[in-house]
């Protein structure tokens, strides 16, 4: 049953309308009004208060899915002369989606090219946002889509006559940055099931190649699984 210190946020309740839908707001946070019914209160126990009528229920649930998965691809063009173009596609549910709408999905389309162009430029000086495309930003039954191209000037360094290349993780530290901590004592525990999945392909110049660097199996882990592989296709690392 849920107590008292359960029910520390002030919902209001919108009714739907001829042109408006049925929303949940809620009075306690800064932003995320555009959801439907805030994220992080669905499916939990509410007390409506209707005067004799108050009573216990459960908020809707949004989304169909309770998996919170993040799909990344990116799809990378290097150059002769140290630059580099980028794709990058996304594909997100769950709280990642719900992350990404509440932070793009009430810019217009120049205030997101605005606000992406300088997130960009501090994640990697010299770049250049070149289309940005967010599809399912209030359909919230279908995964929440990315579609980012970009150009970054001096993506590579030169080192004793190569070009040494460092793949940006910018998308992976906002979605797997943990507290840092000096010793960790006890596992990391997530309420829910947490699904990342990530892939990457280089398209190089013509008649370059790649060094093979030794590959050394990784330790066992007691909180984590994960499998990597390489393949070369004509000028295309994957």
């Amino acid at each position: 049953l849920p107590t008292i210190h359960q029910f520390d946020h002030m919902i209001l309740y919108i009714p739907k309308g001829e042109k408006y839908r049925e929303q949940y707001v809620d009075l306690t946070e800064l932003g995320g009004v555009k959801r439907p019914v805030p994220y992080g209160l669905e499916g939990g126990a509410a007390l409506v208060i209707d005067g004799d009528s108050s009573r216990l229920a459960i908020m809707p649930q949004v989304e169909s899915t309770l998996e919170h998965r993040a799909a990344i691809s990116h799809k990378v063009r290097l150059h002769e002369n140290g630059s580099a173009e980028f794709r990058d596609q996304l594909e997100l549910y769950g709280k990642f989606a719900a992350g990404m709408r509440e932070k793009f999905g009430e810019l217009n389309d120049k205030e997101l090219h605005k606000t992406l162009q300088e997130w960009l430029s501090d994640e990697l000086p010299g770049s250049t946002l070149l289309n940005a495309q967010l599809k399912n930003i209030d359909n919230y039954e279908k995964p929440f889509e990315i579609d980012l191209t970009y150009a970054v000037e001096k993506m590579m360094t030169p080192i004793r006559g190569n070009w040494s290349y460092l793949q940006p993780a910018t998308w992976e530290r906002i979605f797997m940055r943990m507290p840092r901590t000096g010793k960790r004592t006890h596992p990391i525990r997530l309420p829910n099931q947490h699904d990342f999945e990530w892939t990457l392909s280089i398209q190089l110049p013509p008649k370059w190649r790649v060094e093979a660097v030794e590959q050394k199996e990784p330790a066992h882990r007691n909180y984590i699984d994960w499998s990597h592989g390489q393949n070369l296709l004509d000028s295309t690392v994957e």
